[in-house]
């Protein structure tokens, strides 16, 4: 003889189960660091990948002469400096 038990099992969705791309936007690319200075974050990231932002949640991209991956951004005295591989060094004194 076999006896078989149903139980029914309510399973609730997890909500961290399904993610969506938020912020920042409007790019996906890997981001390795963030700077602030003259009222903005700046973002570096993959594929010579900079953004920028200043309220930290509305991030516009900014075009730029490398796709090196860049790993570091520094600000002071009106001078922003992005490092990045292969000896990559971009400055702007504008942003």
């Amino acid at each position: 003889m076999l006896l078989c038990f149903f139980t029914q099992q309510s399973i609730a969705a997890n909500p961290l189960d399904d993610w969506h791309w938020q912020n920042p936007r409007p790019q996906g690319n890997s981001l390795f660091g963030v700077g602030f200075g003259a009222g903005r974050f700046i973002a570096v990231g993959t594929s010579g990948t900079i953004i920028q932002s200043t309220n930290g949640v509305d991030w516009a991209v900014i075009k730029n002469p490398t796709d090196q991956n860049l790993y570091g951004v520094g600000a002071g005295n009106g001078l922003l400096v992005v490092v990045g591989a292969g000896g990559t060094v971009l400055t702007s004194t504008d942003g």
